[in-house]
């Protein structure tokens, strides 16, 4: 897959969550993960905003916010 992917989650998500966001950056060429800090599972409605502006300059090719760690295993 030569697509890029960006697989997203909150760092208060859920561990299985945050272990299969890590094996689908281990197993996706191309990929880079975001973590949201502060909010959880459903942080795109935690944090609607944060969560839209994420998207958007990650679909405009634009550095993420610092709010952020992004994350390429």
């Amino acid at each position: 897959m030569s697509t890029p992917v960006l697989v997203m989650f909150g760092e208060k998500d859920y561990r299985i969550i945050k272990e299969s966001a890590d094996e689908l950056l281990n197993v996706i060429p191309n990929s880079k993960g975001a973590v949201a800090r502060k909010v959880g599972h459903m942080w795109n409605m935690e944090k609607p905003k944060l969560f839209n502006d994420v998207l958007r300059a990650w679909i405009t090719d634009n550095p993420l916010f610092e709010v952020l760690k992004m994350k390429k295993i």
